[in-house]
């Protein structure tokens, strides 16, 4: 364990020597860092979604969108391309593309992560 690093107890538990499920954050371990979220209403004839990041490589994503059935969710981060249930999600260095076989209005919801795929 190293001498300095970043740690958040639960409550009634001593950040100093608590361990395990009495941590809530322990920078020992590797966390998903998110680089951008969002959200926005789309209709089907938008067509594809392009949502920018410029970050010059292919980052992980989690994707998904709501409409009145419920939700449905898309997700991808070692992949370039994914299909889930007629939707579709792929990324380049510079954009996340989203594509909904969906007739009705959607919200569509993302998380861009630092990590690269």
């Amino acid at each position: 364990m190293d001498d300095y690093v970043a740690r958040i107890s639960k409550e009634g538990h001593d950040v100093k020597t608590a361990t395990g499920d009495d941590l809530i954050l322990d920078a020992d371990f590797t966390m998903i860092k998110v680089f951008t979220d969002g959200s926005g209403m789309y209709q089907y004839s938008d067509g594809l979604i392009e949502i920018t990041h410029n970050l010059g490589y292919i980052p992980q994503f989690l994707v998904y969108y709501t409409e009145f059935e419920g939700a449905m969710m898309l997700a991808t981060g070692y992949f370039p391309e994914f299909e889930f249930s007629g939707c579709f999600a792929w990324a380049d260095e510079t954009n996340i593309y989203f594509a909904v076989g969906s007739t009705i209005d959607i919200r569509v919801y993302y998380y861009i992560f630092y990590d690269q795929t």
